[in-house]
């Protein structure tokens, strides 16, 4: 080993003297290839964002993306170097135990950051770092106020990115607020754009103009048929059968933009480990560099198309990457192949005493199958029914009851449950 330039080169001189020596050259460091995990080959979504080809360049390193959610599970084989001490904003009391007792939160963690490490699989940027805030209860509903603290709480806490797989159809405006908050601070804050299909309404915090609302495709580059459509939708990512963390060691696939909008917030976190940006040049940056899918242009489902992190940082740097190998989707999940997909977290219903309701799951829905759970009760078959299930008039001993409905979706097995909450007028 040379201590200075003198001594390397006279190192050097000797070395090319000898004529058993083959080369001379500065020495570098090398790491082991990050994306050796076993179920790589499972996650589809990396090559669609391509996020492999652009590790070497920056994989997120420094970088804390704030999972605003169910929780994390910090202790999780992939996730366990990973997750920073967040908050449990739930109730009365602040704690700094954010275990998560649904699962959404760790599923969100997982396709962030799920490192690097031989295990499992890899998140699109595996440097980074998850601040878990934890919002969301066990059934993954919660409120508006809670959520708008969590973004507050993440940005003063070192965050440089907020991802919000949440939403609802109703403008909350201290959700605004706090999102102009981090906007003002520097924070880039992504959320689910939602999975109501094509007549959906708008979700927030997703339609609010200062956050980067994300769609989601299908690993043929198609809009997923349960993606809410809307003008608000900036950019999509993969949402279908996407493979990632969940509590106690464990694996599966999930569906919807609660799987695309922290996608996107991967790819920033790897731009961010390379540049410095405001929410404005992120965003434009994101949107110049996305690959146009589905419809032509910019449309109501993908907005500006499929985000790219190679083509990202190729116009950031004005270096291309070298592509990374195409893996050969495995979609099958890690353990059971047949196991369903959950579209979403669960969802909590409004309805009033007396008002008719039919539940409506997100579209392309075929050969559904409609079960019920009262409280306390395990779940029941119900009688056949197609995939809209009218339930007649809403009665108070209906408050908690769950509905599961399985069905097939794009020829995959995948469910969604919602609950109601019956309230009186």
């Amino acid at each position: 080993m040379a201590l200075g330039n003198k001594q390397a080169q006279r190192i050097a001189a000797d070395a090319l003297a000898d004529p058993d020596t083959v080369s001379i050259e500065v020495d570098s460091r090398v790491t082991a290839s990050t994306d050796s995990d076993p179920l790589t080959a499972q996650q589809w979504g990396l090559d669609a964002v391509d996020a492999r080809s652009v590790w070497p360049v920056s994989d997120g390193s420094g970088v804390i993306v704030a999972v605003v959610d169910t929780g994390v599970d910090a202790a999780h084989e992939d996730l366990a170097s990973q997750v920073l001490t967040g908050v449990d904003l739930i109730g009365s009391q602040i704690r700094t135990s954010t275990a998560d007792a649904n699962g959404h939160g760790t599923h969100v963690a997982g396709i962030i950051a799920a490192a690097g490490n031989g295990v499992g699989g890899i998140g699109v940027a595996p440097g980074a770092k998850i601040l878990p805030v934890r919002v969301l209860d066990e059934d993954g509903a919660g409120y508006s106020s809670d959520v708008a603290e969590g973004i507050i709480w993440a940005v003063d806490h070192g965050a440089s990115i907020v991802n919000l797989s949440l939403g609802g159809p109703v403008a909350s405006a201290a959700q605004h607020a706090a999102v102009q908050y981090a906007v003002e601070r520097g924070v880039s804050v992504f959320a689910a754009a939602g999975n109501s299909g094509t007549n959906g309404v708008a979700e927030y915090p997703a339609a609010f103009s200062d956050v980067i609302a994300v769609g989601a495709v299908t690993p043929e580059d198609q809009a997923a048929s349960f993606t809410t459509r809307g003008s608000y939708v900036d950019l999509a990512a993969p949402g279908t059968m996407i493979l990632s963390t969940l509590p106690g060691n464990g694996y599966a696939m999930e569906s919807g933009t609660s799987a695309a909008a922290p996608f996107a917030a991967g790819v920033a976190a790897m731009l961010f480990g390379d540049a410095s940006f405001s929410p404005s040049s992120l965003v434009s940056l994101l949107k110049a560099t996305a690959r146009d899918v589905d419809a032509p242009g910019v449309d109501v489902a993908t907005g500006n198309g499929v985000v790219c992190a190679r083509c990202a940082i190729a116009e950031l740097t004005g270096a291309t990457p070298a592509a990374a190998p195409q893996a050969t989707p495995e979609l099958n999940a890690p353990t059971d192949p047949v196991r369903p997909t959950r579209l979403g977290a669960l969802t909590t219903l409004r309805v009033h005493v007396g008002q008719k309701v039919t539940l409506r799951p997100p579209r392309g829905l075929t050969e559904c199958a409609w079960s019920r759970r009262d409280a306390g009760a395990s779940w029941r078959a119900m009688w056949d029914a197609p995939c809209r299930l009218a339930l007649g008039k809403v009665r108070p001993r209906m408050d908690g009851v769950r509905f599961r409905v399985d069905a097939t979706m794009d020829q995959a097995p995948v469910y969604a449950v919602v609950r109601l909450r019956v309230v009186r007028r």
